[in-house]
């Protein structure tokens, strides 16, 4: 894995980000756990788009503390349309 894959996917993430309208906490909270996972994990990079879906959803579920629902299947079919 490169640093374009990691870029690619950093950018895939904050397009997410938008699109959702979370916060910049959440979107810098899921780029630091991706960073801090690659830095621990050598990651093969077709696996690269489900570990920053996951990084993704745990910071959306640990900061996004009111009573809004995060919709699981609906972010997984969004992701794979946004990786591919």
């Amino acid at each position: 894995m490169t640093t374009l894959h990691r870029d690619a996917i950093v950018n895939n993430m904050r397009f997410l980000n938008l699109f959702y309208g979370y916060s910049a906490t959440t979107f810098s909270l899921a780029v630091n756990m991706l960073d801090r996972l690659l830095s621990r994990v050598k990651v093969h990079p077709r696996y690269l788009a489900c570990i920053a879906t996951s990084c993704f959803f745990i910071a959306v579920r640990h900061r996004v503390m009111n009573n809004k629902e995060v919709n699981v299947s609906f972010l997984f079919f969004s992701c794979c349309f946004i990786y591919l």
